[in-house]
């Protein structure tokens, strides 16, 4: 099995307690600041970072706006 996004760990951790077993006994989570690539039909990439700071300055065709409006979305989901 390859690299993958594990976007809610909580989620497998209540999985093994259920099981009375220790995730971290079997699978090591390694969290990475650059998470995600996204791939647009025009050729367009952004890239997500773990901090919405870091996500503005890799990402020079996002205005202020555009992070603005993805840090209210980010505050909404928590």
């Amino acid at each position: 099995l390859g690299p993958s996004i594990l976007t809610m760990p909580y989620i497998f951790e209540k999985l093994f307690e259920y099981s009375k077993k220790q995730m971290s006994d079997y699978v090591t989570i390694k969290r990475l600041p650059h998470q995600w690539r996204s791939f647009f039909p025009d050729g367009t990439t952004i890239d997500l970072y773990e901090g919405i700071k870091e996500t503005g300055q890799h990402n020079a065709i996002l205005s202020k706006q555009d992070i603005e409006e993805l840090q209210n979305y980010l505050n909404y989901t928590r």
